[in-house]
């Protein structure tokens, strides 16, 4: 993630908090994924092969997904504009609102791109 995306993608401390996350935010994604195939392949869980197949998937490794999480950063970054910190009175840090404001965008990234049939099989 060093490369920077866009002229003025230098939010590094947003950067760290995406790259922290990324590991659990990308097995949130897979299962969000197997969420959104049974609501709208099979809404009454009814027992099939392929339903118990999708159930009982473990992905190995994640690293399949890291262009996608990658490219979901970028465009967080991109969309929140400057690079000036703002003034926080709840007593976080920077870090922790952005660990916050990450994880909720991307998993409203991911439940948008769930309502694609498309992107449903292909993950």
């Amino acid at each position: 993630m060093d490369n920077r995306l866009f002229l003025l993608d230098k939010n590094y401390i947003l950067k760290q908090a995406q790259s922290d996350l990324r590991l659990e935010l990308q097995s949130q994604l897979v299962d969000m994924v197997k969420d959104a195939y049974f609501d709208y392949f099979n809404p009454l869980r009814l027992p099939d092969d392929i339903s118990e197949q999708v159930e009982r998937f473990r992905p190995i490794h994640l690293s399949f997904f890291d262009e996608l999480y990658d490219i979901l950063s970028g465009i967080f970054r991109f969309q929140i504009g400057d690079n000036q910190l703002e003034l926080l009175f709840d007593g976080s840090s920077h870090y922790e609102k952005y660990l916050t404001d990450w994880t909720e965008a991307f998993k409203g990234y991911v439940l948008e791109m769930c309502q694609k049939k498309n992107f449903i099989l292909a993950a």
